[in-house]
């Protein structure tokens, strides 16, 4: 079978990766040693894992988030096919999304295309930053209509499934969706709770309906909540990617990948058929989804650049084309991030001794010399998550990020700024600038929205963080 249509070079390290788990050790005997066909299982099974592992995130999201029959803002809970609004910002009660922000209020949205189109009213935005941003079933952001694309003006589009060759009315643009499923998020810029007045005006204009709700000026039905399969077992992750490509076809030039796939009974034409594969293809499998959640883990420590311990992502036009590594990374650590020109996400989980950041052994501090603040067009933000459950954890201030909006920074003499970032209050003016820190180990994702090419090409350099002396 032909695979060179996807063995771009961030794939073969993934392909790497696999294989090399193909090598003997010296501590096993020959007769205790995998065979040959669980090992093919094994390394075509951890390149399946690495591919599919984002629409396991993917729809699991998609069943915790409209696993309701009401509008829950505070839990970011909405059925199917209900445009919905947060009215308040995120924070630890934010527990179906990991790694979110709350510099932005969320508007979301999850459709099937199946049946017909979406219409999306934006309305005017004025000089506020908005980001729409439209994911598939892969976790690919494949659209946008934002403050870098379309500007402040009130703009309609309607979002339209594979295969849909209908006709919309004028004035309406077609926006082409390469899956059926679809997750639109809507992030709103909000100074503090005092915006929240005017975040509610721009809410209540936007629009997210079925055509033929929006053509009839009515409110859609909910749709019945998706059924989740509770799938069990050493083969479970298996059972979902199979589910989920042979719902959402992969593109067209994947034919070779999926073609590969095959070889473990896992195809877009009849999703995973456990029983057509032999034990030993089931241990080799079975070994290719623990071992592949792992290498996504170590991964998300070690991808793209490494400056000063922060690792600055891969940056491209296309998030995630090829770059299945990349995607799976993303999926873990944050999913439905943004595509680098829109917003950009250096994370960090090591201080400057490349010793894992720890709240309950060290306090720390991150300096950022005069003029040396990450380079943004509209605003950066630094935010704490606990390392276990990646999500923000409550603290006696309630503040979970720090940025360029934050009221009330303290500023040094010479223009620079120290943010303390430690579990106990640091006192004194340092108060004003402290990020509280939990109890156990955390990371950082510094947001910059609509970054300067500075921070895109690497010649910015964010500061290490250092313990506290």
């Amino acid at each position: 079978m032909n695979i060179t249509s996807f063995t771009k070079t961030n794939w073969i390290a993934c392909a790497t990766l696999a294989a090399s788990s193909l090598l003997p050790t010296a501590n096993i005997m020959a007769d205790t040693a995998p065979t040959p066909e669980e090992q093919e299982a094994y390394a075509v099974g951890m390149l399946a894992y690495i591919y599919g592992y984002p629409m396991i995130v993917m729809e699991k999201s998609h069943l915790g988030m409209t696993a309701t029959k009401t509008v829950d803002p505070t839990r970011f809970l909405a059925p199917q096919g209900v445009w919905a609004s947060a009215t308040q910002l995120a924070g630890p009660q934010m527990k179906n999304i990991q790694s979110t922000n709350n510099d932005t209020i969320y508007s979301w949205i999850w459709v099937d295309l199946s049946t017909e189109p979406f219409v999306y009213v934006k309305p005017a935005t004025g000089d506020r930053f908005y980001t729409t941003q439209f994911v598939d079933a892969y976790t690919n952001n494949f659209a946008y209509v934002s403050s870098r694309t379309d500007g402040p003006a009130e703009k309609t589009v309607a979002l339209v499934g594979p295969g849909w060759s209908g006709k919309l009315p004028v004035g309406i643009e077609r926006l082409e969706a390469p899956t059926d499923k679809v997750f639109v998020i809507l992030r709103l810029a909000v100074d503090g709770e005092a915006d929240m007045a005017n975040i509610k005006v721009l809410q209540a204009k936007s629009e997210f309906k079925p055509l033929s709700n929006y053509l009839a000026e009515t409110d859609p039905k909910s749709a019945p909540a998706p059924t989740n399969p509770g799938y069990k077992g050493p083969l479970s992750d298996f059972e979902w990617i199979g589910d989920l490509i042979a719902k959402n076809r992969p593109p067209a030039d994947e034919a070779g990948l999926m073609g590969m796939f095959e070889r473990i009974a896992l195809s877009p034409d009849y999703g995973f058929q456990e029983d057509k594969l032999s034990d030993a293809q089931k241990k080799g499998l079975a070994r290719a989804a623990k071992d592949g959640l792992a290498a996504i883990e170590a991964a998300a420590k070690n991808i793209g650049r490494e400056v000063n311990g922060w690792q600055m992502p891969p940056v491209s036009d296309v998030f995630f084309g090829t770059d299945y590594m990349l995607r799976a990374v993303i999926a873990w650590q944050s999913v439905f991030q943004n595509t680098p020109v829109e917003a950009y996400y250096p994370a960090l989980y090591t201080d400057a001794t490349g010793a894992q950041l720890d709240g309950s052994s060290e306090s720390y501090v991150l300096r950022f010399e005069k003029g040396n603040l990450p380079p943004v067009n509209a605003f950066w933000s630094i935010t704490l998550y606990d390392l276990k459950n990646r999500l923000m954890v409550a603290n006696s201030i309630n503040r979970y990020s720090i940025g360029d909006r934050t009221k009330g920074l303290v500023y040094g003499s010479d223009g620079s700024l120290e943010i303390y970032i430690q579990k106990d209050d640091p006192g004194g003016k340092k108060s004003s600038n402290w990020l509280p820190a939990p109890d156990a180990p955390f990371y950082l994702l510094m947001r910059t929205y609509l970054p300067k090419q500075a921070m895109l090409d690497g010649r910015y350099q964010p500061p290490a963080v250092t313990t506290a002396k």
